[in-house]
C-alpha cells in the first residue's frame, strides 16, 4: 500500500506535462491558419460588390455546386445542359443571379466555428429582412495552398 501511495504521489508531473504537451500540439496544429469565418465574410462581401474575382478566390465552384445545384436547376432550359456546374454555380453567385439575389436581400449573421485539421464548419444564419424569418445554416470549408475555400454552402 506503501509503494501505491509513492507512484501516485510521483505521477502528478507527467499527467500535467501530458496535458501541456497535447495543448501545445493543439495550438501549433491551428496556428498560422486565418479565421475560416474571414472567408465567409470576405464572399458576402463579394457578393454584394459584385466581385466575381473575390467570389473566385472564396469558393471551390467545383465542389460548392453540389449543396445548391437545385437551385440552379432551370426546368425546360435546354441551354444550360451544355454550361457546366461550377459555371452556373458563379453565374447564380454574381450579376442578377438567383443565389446572390436571394442572399443580398437578408441579414447575414455568422455563428461559431467547429474546425478539424484542414476542414471547418461555420454557422451562418440569413434573417429575411422583411419577414425577420432565420434560417440556419453550416458552411464548410477546406485549408488548401494557405487559404480557406468554402465547398459547400449548406450541411
Amino acid at each position: 500500500m506503501a509503494a501505491m501511495k509513492n507512484l501516485s504521489k510521483s505521477r502528478p508531473w507527467r499527467t500535467g506535462a501530458l496535458v501541456a504537451v497535447v495543448f501545445g500540439l493543439v495550438v501549433l496544429g491551428c496556428s498560422g491558419k486565418p479565421n475560416p469565418k474571414n472567408t465567409i465574410m470576405d464572399f458576402f462581401s463579394a457578393l454584394h460588390a459584385d466581385d466575381t474575382t473575390l467570389v473566385r478566390q472564396s469558393v471551390d465552384l467545383g465542389r460548392a455546386w453540389r449543396s445548391v445545384s437545385p437551385d440552379l436547376e432551370t426546368p425546360g432550359d435546354s441551354l444550360l445542359a451544355d454550361i457546366p456546374w461550377d459555371e452556373r454555380l458563379l453565374a447564380a453567385l454574381t450579376d442578377e443571379g438567383k443565389l446572390r439575389t436571394r442572399w443580398i436581400k437578408t441579414q447575414v449573421v455568422i455563428g461559431k466555428t467547429e474546425m478539424v485539421a484542414d476542414s471547418a464548419n461555420v454557422e451562418v444564419s440569413f434573417i429575411d429582412r422583411d419577414t425577420r424569418v432565420q434560417f440556419y445554416n453550416k458552411m464548410a470549408l477546406v485549408f488548401r495552398n494557405g487559404a480557406w475555400k468554402i465547398v459547400a454552402f449548406s450541411i
